[in-house]
């Protein structure tokens, strides 16, 4: 479980990286403002491509080319725990650049404590949200072997949903 959680936390630098070359393809492409999404287009984009897609295929990762495979992933309910175990990792890095961000851009002690106080309210428990649908499939996945893809394509598909509609909401309304 410590390791899952720990690999939530590792994958930020990757997928920081990673963002970093979508946001640069949608620029070129006119899709994407790296400054800030100033459309519903570049929101939709920076949400749903850039941030969704990405992230919830490296904590996809995490979950089923590590945690399903160890011993102790032995029925389709760990697929739960140990998906929200990644997320929550992911979760707990991913807060502290925001807030750090925050506070050294000039938004002082009040704006890094508001800021921690609605993520916590907010993007934790969508993360957490996110992992136990991809859990759940992956869960199911892991011991259905004659459905695998279509329970992994659901829970991929349904934590994309889930957290590009979140960070929508958040860029669009930015």
């Amino acid at each position: 479980m410590l390791a899952t959680l720990g690999l939530g936390v590792l994958i930020a630098l990757p997928a920081v990286l990673v963002q970093m070359g979508v946001m640069a393809a949608g620029a070129a492409l006119g899709i994407a403002d790296p400054a800030s999404p100033q459309t519903l287009v570049q929101s939709a984009f920076t949400a749903f491509v850039v941030a969704a897609v990405v992230e919830e295929f490296l904590k996809f990762a995490v979950l089923w080319w590590f945690a399903a495979r160890r011993d102790a992933f032995d029925e389709p309910m760990d697929g739960i725990v140990y998906g929200a175990a990644a997320r929550l990792g992911f979760a707990a890095i991913e807060n502290v650049l925001y807030v750090f961000g925050q506070w050294s851009s000039g938004g002082g002690v009040g704006g890094a404590f508001g800021l921690a106080l609605v993520r916590a309210l907010t993007a934790v428990p969508t993360h957490a949200s996110c992992g136990i649908i991809m859990g759940a499939c992956i869960g199911v996945a892991r011991f259905t072997p004659q459905m695998r893809g279509l329970w992994i394509a659901l829970g991929l598909a349904g934590a994309i949903g889930v957290h590009g509609v979140y960070n929508f909401g958040a860029f669009a309304m930015g």
